[in-house]
């Protein structure tokens, strides 16, 4: 599971807010970035939570991850210490585990070679945006942030 480092980044980077928004990627989030509840509702506008609630969904959510991402280290026999992991997690709460299990992905690619590690998490920084129909990326300054935070926590 995550540890206290990798939860400060988590829970610093996402906040907490009691009240559903939309996040920068367009999508309708509450507690500690929470988009989808347990029983797998997405979460609406109108909503409320209270911090207990959202930490019970934040570890759920945490849990399941770990869970995938454990399952691909021991697949591809590599081993993490407790903050490569943690940074791993917090990654994959925010992005999901599909830059870290499809060995198609940047930062799979780099975790299995060892190399570029830093680099690949910068690659992640980014949100889609949509305006007149048009869809397109831009660099938010928040994942820069956390994704140097989280690529510290890995080499730290």
């Amino acid at each position: 599971m995550i540890n206290e480092a990798g939860l400060k980044i988590l829970k610093d980077s996402e906040g907490f807010y009691n009240k559903s928004y939309i996040c920068p990627a367009g999508k309708w989030t509450i507690g500690y970035g929470t988009t989808v509840y347990p029983n797998g509702v997405k979460v609406s506008k109108n909503e409320y939570c209270t911090i207990d609630q959202a930490e019970k969904w934040l570890n759920y959510e945490l849990e399941h991850k770990s869970v995938t991402i454990m399952n691909w280290l021991a697949k591809n026999k590599l081993t993490l210490n407790t903050n490569q992991f943690s940074a791993l997690l917090c990654f994959a709460y925010n992005l999901g585990c599909g830059a870290i299990i499809d060995n198609d992905r940047s930062l799979s690619q780099a975790l299995l070679s060892g190399k570029n590690i830093r680099y690949a998490f910068m690659m992640y920084v980014k949100a889609k945006k949509k305006k007149f129909g048009i869809t397109y990326s831009v660099t938010l300054n928040g994942l820069v942030k956390r994704r140097k935070l989280e690529a510290d926590l890995f080499f730290s």
